[in-house]
């Protein structure tokens, strides 16, 4: 008998998981988009340069934006 028919469940199951994992990044990723696109920044350059980072650092551009503007300042970093 071969081992992946023995653990073929938890093959299943840690592909099942990391299928999800993905699906909730993935949904994260357009939430911030989304979220940095309708947001009222103080100006529109950095507002720009947000959808730029988020777009092109993917999930980590996201995580970044969640972090600093999602839960820490929601008008955004540029002081005047």
């Amino acid at each position: 008998m071969a081992w992946d028919m023995l653990f073929w469940p938890i093959f299943a199951g840690f592909r099942a998981l990391a299928f999800l994992f993905a699906l909730v990044v993935f949904v994260l990723w357009v939430w911030m988009i989304f979220d940095c696109a309708t947001r009222d920044f103080r100006n529109q350059t950095e507002k720009i340069i947000w959808i730029i980072v988020t777009i092109l650092l993917g999930w980590l551009g996201a995580l970044v934006y969640f972090v600093l503007i999602k839960n820490g300042n929601p008008r955004g970093l540029y002081r005047k």
